[in-house]
């Protein structure tokens, strides 16, 4: 029995000690390091504890993950060009899977710093509203997918009032290294290259067509699809910052308080002058109608009666019998004749 329990103790010792060993030297990290669930990590031959890269930094030597479903090809010896694709990675082997910890390589090795400079929709403050917020996060664990946001400021419209824009974006870092190195600012590349493509679609609407318009839902749909399809953005952006776009979504359009007032008042005035037309319009028709049925009129019944004096005679007493205002009608000469006619020759009749 003593026997027994002498074996398992030197057992538990033989398999728990290294294994805890091995995990407190991760958490510094020397030779063996922790790598969090979608995150990666840089190996390098020098500590920079900076993240800027200017401060010491060593060359990146390996790069570590822990992306679910994801495997990183290093076949070539630019490690700029090191890529992810879809794959069970050969490299998670049994400490990833039993401890959870991967091996840098070499005990003079360690993960970079790096800096995450990303503009997003935050709130600084428990109680305030989103709003966009450059964040700067230093981590030696980069997330390999994330979201970040462009804003357009005034971009231009037909009619000269300018559109500010809010598009968020959702990415995976397809080429790690060039992603976190290749530029300081990579959001401001991508900005850059987006507000190219909105210009160039803006420019030739106005701005109430993406602001209350009747085919704004519409309008704004089509430039989030010019955004995905271009294909300068879809080459430049995993070229330029190692980055694939996933997700393109539209979160605002606003303007300012005065092109929004430019913009009211310019509604309103299409309005009152599209009112104008439509009342002068149906003025027109309706004279229109009016002149056509003079014509018929003449053409039926004048032409015809002036082709009979006895028919021109009988259409003179017709109307002055029918008449109601006038009562009489003098006829000149060397002696006037006054004729009772309308009413006045009704009323005159029915005395006698």
């Amino acid at each position: 029995m003593l026997e027994l329990l002498l074996i398992i103790v030197v057992a538990a010792v033989l398999f728990i000690g290294p294994a805890l060993i091995i995990r407190a030297l991760a958490r510094r990290p020397f030779y063996w390091t922790f790598t969090p669930a979608n995150t990666f990590a840089l190996i390098v031959t020098e500590e920079d504890e900076s993240g800027d890269g200017m401060s010491g930094g060593g060359n990146v030597v390996n790069v570590l993950h822990a992306v679910p479903g994801q495997v990183l090809e290093k076949n070539d010896p630019d490690t700029m060009k090191w890529e992810f694709k879809d794959g069970e990675d050969p490299d998670h082997g049994f400490l990833f899977r039993t401890l959870g910890v991967q091996s840098m390589g070499n005990i003079f090795y360690t993960t970079r710093v790096n800096l995450d400079r990303r503009l997003r929709f935050a709130r600084e403050k428990e109680k305030e509203e989103l709003h966009a917020v450059t964040k700067v996060n230093k981590t030696r664990n980069v997330f390999y997918t994330g979201e970040l946001t462009v804003v357009i400021k005034e971009a231009d419209t037909a009619d000269k009032l300018g559109l500010n824009f809010e598009i968020d974006f959702i990415f995976a870092r397809k080429f790690p290294v060039r992603s976190v190195l290749r530029l300081a600012d990579s959001a401001a590349f991508l900005t850059s290259l987006v507000e190219k493509i909105i210009n160039n679609a803006t420019v030739l609407k106005p701005a109430e067509d993406y602001i209350g318009g009747v085919d704004v839902q519409t309008n704004r749909e089509n430039l989030i699809r010019l955004i995905k399809e271009d294909p300068d953005f879809n080459e430049e952006i995993p070229r330029e910052i190692g980055l694939k776009i996933t997700s393109v979504s539209l979160r605002d359009i606003s303007m300012t308080p005065i092109q929004r007032g430019f913009l009211e008042m310019k509604v309103k005035a299409e309005k009152e002058g599209d009112a104008k037309v439509i009342t002068a319009e149906r003025e027109r028709d309706a004279q229109i109608a009016r002149n056509t049925g003079d014509a018929d009129r003449v053409e039926r019944v004048i032409k015809e009666i002036a082709r009979d004096p006895l028919s021109v005679s009988a259409r003179w007493a017709d109307a002055h019998e029918r008449n109601g205002t006038l009562t009489t009608v003098v006829y000149g000469g060397s002696n006037n004749v006054v004729v009772p006619v309308g009413g006045d020759m009704e009323r005159k009749v029915k005395e006698k």
